[in-house]
């Protein structure tokens, strides 16, 4: 297509690692080198020369029909008498093709280019058209409730989160942290000798591993000798824990403890007097500061958290014997968003597993499959 005969190019492009084809960007036709440009429709097949070694390989859905590529973006048309595009694109996710194209590749350069006819040299299964649509409605069911699981799990912690606000609202009475603990003490670092510190012993919670409403495991563990050499102290069940620093995103998040552990020096227990607080009451309360206790942290190279920055943080206090219906409410709704996030998970890997049988014929879907694709029809 002549880029004079428009006023505007909107451009396509093609993400890494099977990540779709996209509308890239919209210039103006006058700010076009290129004389000419190639259009693509919906189904056809498009990848990146340049990136091919990134899997930089997809199919064009309605949301680009229309848009134009450069000579860097090769598109094709199925034939539809051998092929359905979309089996087309799931073949793009296999590791075999991915290698394929990547060996195929020349140049002497990270972008080294996959040319035309290398592309389409490719081997690739290709069983009858019946079966190519049964695997492609096959994986786009699983895609499907992929996609529902993730929206359950997004909008169920969305909830989670403006629900934690009304705990930092004026909707209650305020209380700094501390005015509600039996006692606040951060942890120490044991003796790194081996036969003090390795072995069987007390789970030593490092910050990295704070972030989880039910801590019942620990990466490494603390012998009694280990304990004596140390200033690690054992925090009981039912306490918050909070990282006082560490890396990325783990300073300011909270945790709840089922079972007694030592703590590492960069985490802080906090013991709920359950007179004044629930002891689940308390850890939603402090997931509900950990924006402001990051912003709090001091230190100009590493900021962190001190002892006093955390028990001096304010928190609402419902009366007490609203606290556990609450609590509740709050632990049934992180309940859900982790088993909806724990679905998806799994349908992911079910996904993965299915697309490498059905794209290398170690499974055929029988063809009374055919009976749900007329019914969904």
């Amino acid at each position: 297509m002549a880029v004079s005969s428009v006023d505007s190019v909107p451009y396509a492009g093609v993400r890494w690692y099977v990540g779709g084809v996209y509308e890239r960007e919209v210039v103006p036709a006058s700010m076009v080198k290129s004389k000419s440009l190639s259009r693509i429709e919906t189904g056809d097949i498009v990848y990146n020369r340049m990136w091919a070694t990134k899997a930089s390989f997809g199919v064009a859905g309605d949301d680009v029909d229309g848009c134009l590529v450069t000579n860097d973006f090769p598109a094709f048309r199925a034939d539809p008498n051998q092929a359905v595009s979309d089996y087309i694109g799931l073949l793009f996710e296999s590791k075999s093709f991915q290698e394929s194209a990547a060996a195929r590749a020349t140049g002497t350069t990270e972008r080294r280019r996959l040319k035309e006819a290398d592309f389409l040299d490719i081997t690739v299964y290709l069983p009858p058209l019946a079966e190519q649509r049964r695997i492609v409605d096959l994986i786009g069911a699983v895609d499907g409730a992929i996609e529902a699981a993730d929206e359950v799990a997004e909008t169920t912690a969305a909830t989670y989160e403006a629900a934690l606000q009304t705990i930092s609202s004026s909707l209650y009475p305020r209380v700094t942290v501390g005015d509600v603990l039996l006692v606040a003490k951060a942890g120490g670092t044991p003796s790194r000798k081996a036969a003090d510190y390795f072995g069987a012993g007390t789970p030593w919670l490092k910050s990295g591993e704070v972030d989880n409403p039910a801590i019942v495991f620990a990466e490494e563990s603390i012998t009694e000798a280990g304990l004596r050499n140390s200033s690690a102290w054992i925090a009981p069940a039912g306490s918050t824990v909070v990282a006082m620093y560490g890396q990325g995103n783990t300073k300011g998040t909270a945790g709840y403890l089922e079972r007694p552990m030592a703590m590492n020096q960069a985490v802080i227990a906090l013991v709920p007097d359950t007179e004044l607080i629930d002891s689940r009451m308390l850890f939603h309360a402090m997931r509900s500061r950990t924006v402001s206790l990051r912003q709090k942290a001091i230190g100009a190279a590493q900021p962190n958290l001190s002892k006093s920055l955390v028990i001096g943080e304010e928190i609402g206090l419902p009366e007490r014997g609203a606290q556990s219906s609450l609590a509740g409410t709050l632990d049934s709704m992180l309940d859900q968003s982790s088993a909806a996030t724990d679905l998806a998970t799994s349908l992911r890997s079910l996904r993965s597993n299915l697309l490498t049988a059905l794209l290398t014929s170690e499974h055929e879907i029988p063809a009374s499959y055919d009976v749900l694709l007329e019914g969904a029809a």
